[in-house]
């Protein structure tokens, strides 16, 4: 449901917007978005100092509400943690 993901972050320099990656497999019928969202309320994310290819753990929501440039719905982000290889 979407509750939180777990994934790689990158930055969009042009649209300023950071992006998470949270399932490499486009293609996987199981997941309506496709396995990227666009990130909002993103202040965590660059206080954090995150560059891209962090691994994170964000905590939100799939916000309908907002969407990308593609309208596609970002994810609304409450709560991020960068995690560390083990």
């Amino acid at each position: 449901t979407y509750e939180w993901l777990r994934g790689t972050v990158d930055f969009d320099a042009q649209r300023r917007e950071w992006q998470i990656t949270y399932n490499p497999d486009p293609t996987d019928r199981d997941d309506k978005y496709g396995g990227t969202f666009t990130l909002s309320n993103d202040e965590g994310l660059y206080k954090l100092g995150l560059i891209p290819d962090d691994v994170v753990l964000i905590d939100g929501r799939v916000d309908i509400e907002n969407v990308n440039h593609q309208g596609k719905p970002t994810y609304r982000v409450e709560n991020v943690k960068r995690l560390e290889p083990e």
